[in-house]
């Protein structure tokens, strides 16, 4: 049976501490179930790229969370074959 599988990053803009920064999460949809975390990360509003799920821009900041987020559905992948 195909389990169709969907992995999501975003951060939630109602929870943004005293310096700009929030939380990256992400969401796990399986057959229309979710199941969401945080990744333990966080970034600057004004870099986080809302449609793409990535942070904008070439510091080192950026290439190395967007290098993290690009491991993680990785990781979660396996799931897909566990269900």
């Amino acid at each position: 049976m195909y389990n169709p599988l969907s992995i999501l990053f975003y951060i939630k803009r109602t929870k943004v501490d005293k310096t700009g920064m929030s939380n990256i999460y992400f969401r796990v949809t399986i057959d229309g179930k979710r199941a969401e975390a945080s990744i333990h990360r966080k970034v600057k509003l004004s870099i986080w790229n809302i449609s793409g799920g990535l942070v904008n821009g070439t510091s080192p900041e950026a290439f190395t969370l967007n290098r993290y987020i690009g491991i993680k559905p990785n990781c979660c992948g396996g799931i897909q074959l566990v269900v």
